[in-house]
Formats: C-alpha cells, sequence, structure tokens
C-alpha cells in the first residue's frame, strides 16, 4: 500500500468507528466490527463513484472510446 491508501484506509476507520459509537453508544463499534468494515466499503464507494461523476468521460461506454480508437488508427493509417 502506498502512504495515501493508508491514510484513507486509516481515516475511513476512524470516522467509522467514532460515528458508530456516536450513533449505538459507547464501544459499539469495537464490539461489532463488521459494521466498521462496512461502513469503510461505504465510503470507499462513495469515493469512487465521486471520481467517476467528476471524469471527463462520464458517460462514455468504452466500446465508443474503443470505436474513437479504431476510427483514429484508421485515420492515421491512410496518410
Amino acid at each position: 500500500m502506498v502512504p495515501q491508501q493508508i491514510y484513507c484506509a486509516h481515516h475511513y476507520m476512524s470516522k467509522a468507528i467514532s460515528a458508530i459509537d456516536e450513533t449505538f453508544g459507547e464501544g459499539y463499534a469495537k464490539a461489532h466490527p463488521e459494521l466498521i468494515g462496512s461502513f469503510m466499503l461505504t465510503a470507499g464507494l462513495v469515493d469512487i463513484s465521486q471520481v467517476r461523476t467528476d471524469h471527463p468521460l462520464v458517460g462514455c461506454s468504452f466500446d465508443g472510446i474503443v470505436d474513437a480508437l479504431q476510427s483514429i488508427a484508421e485515420r492515421m493509417a491512410a496518410k
């Protein structure tokens, strides 16, 4: 793991413990580690969806990208 990944995982875990304990009472997260894992997974998925939303190719299918690249290659070969 690179330092950024370690930081993100640690951040998600710390936030998960805080949020779970705030909701269910002190020590609940420690007694229910599966909730920590679920919280971390959800946070990671939200981050991934945000990156995908911000990407300029959102809405383009991979087939569309492949077709566009193929077209470019054919035009370059024709020159």
